[in-house]
């Protein structure tokens, strides 16, 4: 009918506060954007930090805090053998043993976890150059 012309809308197109009307919402869904991504960021940069404590907590704590030393040797176990508690006998200055069955779930496990760790941090710098980047144009404005 009367509205539903070619003509009219047209007209209704060409209003100053249809245009007027349309920027508002566009600028407010951008905002809306804006806040909804730097929210996310947030999240995201709370829970990246988060997992990366409990990962340092669980190698620290729950794996006894060996750490593989440059030779492959387990800390903690050098240190043993370091400290003599041996019987005295001569025992301490021979090679251990080679081992008797392949590596166990436990050594996957920390070395997953390791690797994990790794990208984590990675991912975390990345994030950050990427920041960087994106808040330098800002700041040129």
């Amino acid at each position: 009918p009367l509205f539903r012309s070619k003509a009219s809308i047209d007209f209704h197109e060409r209003g100053n506060r249809h245009k007027g009307n349309v920027e508002k919402r566009l600028r407010e869904a951008r905002e809306k954007g804006r806040e909804k991504q730097e929210s996310m960021r947030e999240a995201s940069d709370t829970l990246r930090e988060m997992e990366r404590a409990a990962m340092q907590s669980y190698l620290a704590n729950d794996l006894g805090g060996e750490t593989k030393s440059l030779d492959g040797v387990p800390n903690r176990k050098r240190n043993l053998a370091e400290s003599g508690s041996g019987s005295g006998s001569g025992m301490d200055s021979l090679p251990p043993p080679p081992p008797t069955r392949p590596r166990d779930f436990a050594f996957y496990q920390k070395q997953f976890i390791q690797y994990k760790l790794m990208t984590m941090q990675q991912e975390q710098q990345r994030q950050q150059q990427q920041d960087q980047r994106e808040q330098e144009p800002q700041q040129q404005e």
